[in-house]
Parts: C-alpha cells; sequence; structure tokens
C-alpha cells in the first residue's frame, strides 16, 4: 500500500480537517468549478504540489512531460528537489526539474535511458503513469482483474493492476486502460490527489464484460470459457489459441456470451455445435495432450485469459 513521508501526511490530514477543498484555492482562469477534476487540481494547488502558469492558467489538457511528472510526484512525496547537477547529459541544473529528476531516479522511481538521457520533455503516457506512481507510492497489492486493452506481457501490466487496487484508476466505460494515450495534466492530478487522499479514490468503472477460461481438458477437448461480467459480450473477432498446439479458433460473427453464461469450445470426437452453450472447433484433435496453454485473445488481439 502507499506510504507518505510523516510530515507530507500529517499536513495532508490537516488540511482535510480544517477546510473544504475549494476554501483556499488557487484560482485558474481555464479551471471552472464545472470540471471534472476541480477539486482535485484545488487540492494539489493548496498542497503546492502543481502549479500553473504566469498567464494565472492552468493548461489542464496539456500533456505532462517526464521532468514535470518527476516534479510533481517529488513535491508529493517530499523529494528534495533542490535545482543541481543530474547525471543526465540532456537535464542541466538549470532545469526547473533537475533536483527532482535526480531525486526521483536515486529513488527508482523513473528511470534514464540506455543513451545517458532522460528526455525531460518527452510526454507521459497512462501506462508509464501507472509505473511511476506505484513505484513512488510503493504500492503492492494487485486487482485481480483487468483491462481489455492491458496483457500481463506490458512492461506496465502490474503497475496498472496495483493502482487499480488501490483505486488511483477505475478505466473508461469501454472496459479499457488506454496505457499507450497522453496523460494530461488534469488528468494526472486527479491520479496523483487519489494516490494522496483517499477522500479521492475511485471505483473500478464497470466493464463490458470478464471473460475468463475456467478450465481445459486436453482429454476430452473441451474449453470453458465464462462471462464473469455483469453485461453481455459480442465475440466477433475474438479467437481461442492452443499454444502447444499452435492452432487458432475464430469465434462465429454476432456471437454473444451473455453475462453469468459459459461456452464450452469443443474439439476431438466430442466435438458439439449446439449455440450458445456448445461451440464447434473442429472434429479434429487440437490440443498437445502433453501440456498445452489455452489463450484468450480479444478483436483487438489482447490478451484477456490464459489457462
Amino acid at each position: 500500500m502507499k506510504k507518505l513521508l510523516p510530515s507530507l501526511l500529517s499536513v495532508v490530514l490537516v488540511v482535510g480537517l480544517i477546510s473544504p477543498f475549494s476554501a483556499s484555492a488557487k484560482s485558474f482562469s481555464d479551471v471552472p468549478t464545472t470540471h471534472t477534476f476541480f477539486d482535485e487540481i484545488t487540492y494539489l494547488s493548496d498542497q503546492e504540489i502543481i502549479n500553473g502558469f504566469n498567464d494565472g492558467t492552468f493548461a489542464p489538457s496539456k500533456p505532462v512531460t517526464r521532468a514535470a511528472a518527476a516534479a510533481m510526484i517529488g513535491r508529493a512525496i517530499g523529494l528534495d528537489g533542490e535545482q543541481r547537477a543530474t547525471t543526465f547529459q540532456d537535464v542541466g541544473q538549470s532545469n526547473f526539474a533537475s533536483g527532482y529528476i535526480q531525486s526521483a531516479v536515486e529513488a527508482k522511481i523513473i528511470s534514464g535511458y540506455t543513451d545517458g538521457t532522460f528526455k525531460p520533455g518527452k510526454v507521459v503516457t497512462r501506462g508509464e503513469m501507472a509505473i511511476f506512481l506505484a513505484r513512488a507510492f510503493e504500492l503492492t497489492v494487485k486487482a485481480e482483474t483487468s483491462f481489455s486493452d492491458v496483457s500481463p506481457s506490458m512492461a506496465a501490466s502490474d503497475s496498472i493492476l496495483k493502482i487499480l487496487a488501490e483505486g488511483i484508476t477505475g478505466g473508461y466505460t469501454d472496459g479499457t486502460y488506454r496505457p499507450n494515450q497522453e496523460v494530461t495534466r488534469d488528468q494526472f492530478s486527479a491520479f496523483l490527489a487519489r494516490a494522496l487522499d483517499d477522500r479521492f479514490k475511485q471505483d473500478p468503472v464497470p466493464t463490458p464484460g470478464n471473460l475468463t477460461i475456467t478450465s481445459v481438458n486436453l482429454d476430452t477437448e473441451v474449453v470453458k470459457i465464462k462471462n464473469n461480467g455483469n453485461t453481455d459480450v459480442n465475440m466477433t473477432g475474438w479467437k481461442l489459441v492452443s499454444v502447444g498446439g499452435n492452432q487458432t479458433y475464430d469465434f462465429p460473427a454476432n456471437f454473444v456470451l451473455k453475462a453469468g453464461s459459459t461456452v464450452h469450445v469443443t474439439s476431438g470426437n466430442n466435438a458439439v455445435n449446439n449455440p450458445p452453450a456448445y461451440l464447434k472447433w473442429t472434429g479434429g484433435y487440437i490440443w498437445n495432450n502433453e501440456g498445452d496453454t489455452a489463450r484468450l485473445l480479444n478483436a483487438e488481439g489482447v490478451n484477456i485469459s490464459e489457462y
């Protein structure tokens, strides 16, 4: 779970008890009270974790750079932000975030590149942000369910599951996290506020479905797939893969696995075609009886479940 420096934790608790979010807020001309993340931005502004620009704006839709991410996280967890020389050839002492960048690297929150650069102006993605926050707040607990566009092979997979479990993210209504999407300043503020204060925590957004391979019988060649979600899933374009047998089954166009239902994908002598409960792959043998892995891929090719 997250860890805060004692002094920072005390400030957060005191401010939370004394005043509402907007009581002493710095006012940004482009962040009205109707803004989705007004409270989160106000909270971080009051804590001097985020800053606006000289013209009185916050630029909420502007992408977050690696330098800005290091500075905001550094302020949030109390890292040394004094400007100084860094180990990176592209981050001089004069860079506004040089101290926070060096401190974040030393704390193993953000790393540089193999060519000796940090790339301070590079925009941060949602996947990278998850990695930074999971490291900065020392998160350890992972959610048991994931997003349809987050596969276990992704570098950010574990970190995304950790910030999901912590209530830092809830995902989108289509069941995705969008790890390659750039993070904007208002979004980053929301994530950071949730990491710091439980009042901003977010419940997972209900997903269109949560499909899982529940069993694979290599002898009878029957694979069971269950929709554990609360809505139906159209499996057009989905695939079931026999990794060891190097075979792929394409689900029928417009096949829908209803919420709470199980479908049996069959092959070999026991193949049965009786939709929607039973689907026939082929009368031939598919699975490697010496050991095989079943892999379920969605229409975008994302690995949804393995067994």
